[in-house]
């Protein structure tokens, strides 16, 4: 009888672990998808989260700084993932095209940086222009997750194109300094 039941007793274990394999995701592509998508949520949205996956999170939040009045444009960021394989995403995003807002501003006579700042806080608030932004990158599978590798033009995108406008701005800068003889 005690045979019985402890043949019993491991079958029921060894059934109970085999339907928590069948349920598992095994589709690496659906697993990819799903860590990518919480994690730009979240990064959108600017909530912590357990299902942020961010590789070198540390640097990527110094690279994020609040203080930059950029937030209320990447919380209009819309993002679809075009393209999935071999640790690399295609993402296509759509975001404020912060460019024109500032150029539109200056033009209706915004002076400084407040002025720019409440100009595109107002132009949010309403319908603005967009821009999209093709977006390739990394991730790396640690620890049965897929973690964002971030680079500059995710970053560009976030800003809704303004980190680019700045690289350009400086290296036009640049460009025309006269070099000591």
């Amino acid at each position: 009888m005690k045979k019985i039941f402890i043949c019993v007793v491991m079958a029921v274990c060894l059934v109970a672990i085999l339907l928590c394999f069948r349920n598992k995701n095994n589709n690496p592509a659906e697993e990819m998808r799903d860590d990518l998508s919480a994690t730009l949520d979240a990064v959108i949205n600017e909530k912590d989260s357990d299902e942020q996956y961010i590789y070198d999170a540390g640097m990527w939040n110094n690279l994020t700084d609040a203080g930059t009045g950029l937030n209320a444009v990447k919380k209009q960021v819309t993002y679809e993932i075009v393209e999935l394989n071999d640790g690399k995403a295609k993402i296509l995003f759509t975001a404020p095209d912060v460019m024109a807002i500032f150029q539109s501003a200056a033009n209706n006579g915004a002076a400084d940086e407040n002025e720019l700042m409440e100009a595109l806080n107002n132009a949010l608030q309403n319908d603005f222009p967009v821009k999209e932004f093709d977006v390739e990158i990394q991730l790396k599978n640690i620890e049965n997750h897929w973690y964002l590798v971030p680079n500059d033009k995710l970053s560009n995108a976030l800003s809704g194109g303004l980190m680019e406008a700045y690289t350009n701005e400086i290296q036009s800068w640049i460009d025309v300094q006269e070099l000591p003889v």
